[in-house]
């Protein structure tokens, strides 16, 4: 939208600035994290059952924060977002956004109720030949 501030008097830039601020506000974007007491191994176990998800949490693995940028999985930018999504949802992965840059990390909240459930099953695959 383009507005020309030569025919704006003041009411109508603080309209203006209040509508801005209200918009921007509505817009941004909030992500959700599960309570990691509520989050069932079901729910973990499910996450971990896809080999693009394993792929992104074996990444994580090293307990760092990654740009979304890091995982290198052979999937367009949608499926990578619902993939990105599912972890989110089911406990495991942190998402925090910094502008418009999104990166992630493992919850440790979540892996500490579930003691080596991540090694046992990135060993598991690992194993696979």
């Amino acid at each position: 939208m383009f507005l020309l501030g030569w025919w704006l008097c003041p009411e109508h830039i603080s309209i203006f600035v209040e509508y801005r601020y209200m918009y921007t506000e509505r817009m941004a974007r909030r992500l959700s994290h599960p309570d990691p007491r509520t989050v069932s191994l079901a729910e973990v176990l499910s996450a971990l059952g896809d080999p693009v998800r394993l792929r992104i949490v074996a990444v994580l693995a090293d307990r760092r924060e990654h740009p979304r940028g890091d995982f290198d999985v052979d999937v367009g930018p949608s499926t990578l977002s619902h993939h990105m999504k599912t972890l989110r949802e089911a406990g495991l992965t942190y998402h925090r956004m910094d502008g418009t840059r999104c990166f992630v990390s493992l919850r440790e909240e979540t892996l500490a109720r579930f003691p080596s459930v991540l090694n046992s099953v990135l060993e598991a695959c690992t194993a696979q030949p």
